[in-house]
């Protein structure tokens, strides 16, 4: 019995600090846009690198899948895909809210690029 006590104090420890993990991970931002951030009214942001490769065709897309963790509204009306530059770039939701995932389709280039996925504004 001894034991199974330890067992769930550990237990009881180690949900706290794995909740406190993925808070950081899928929660908002704290209140205040840190710097190069596109839009206040947005409170979540996930980074997506694309590499510089050969394409087949000048209108290809990089399609990405993610965890939302609940901040993405059920239909992504939402979500915002933004170039390093801070424009709008167009995009087509193909799945959203199955599992906490999206996924998302948006044009590249051939060149290396950094895009930015802006959700969580229950206003937009």
């Amino acid at each position: 019995m001894k034991n199974m006590v330890s067992r769930m104090d550990s237990a009881r420890i180690l949900f706290p600090a794995l909740a406190a993990g993925l808070l950081a991970l899928c929660g908002p931002r704290a209140s205040g846009a840190p710097a190069g951030w596109w839009n206040d009214a947005w409170a979540c942001r996930k980074t997506i690198e694309v590499g510089a490769e050969p394409r087949l065709d000048k209108d290809d897309a990089a399609v990405v899948a993610f965890t939302t963790c609940g901040n993405l509204s059920p239909e992504a009306s939402d979500l915002r895909v933004i170039d390093a530059a801070g424009k709008i770039v167009p995009h087509y939701v193909i799945a959203s809210g199955f599992e906490d995932l999206c996924t998302v389709a948006f044009p590249v280039s051939s060149e290396a690029a950094t895009f930015y996925l802006y959700y969580g504004n229950p206003s937009a």
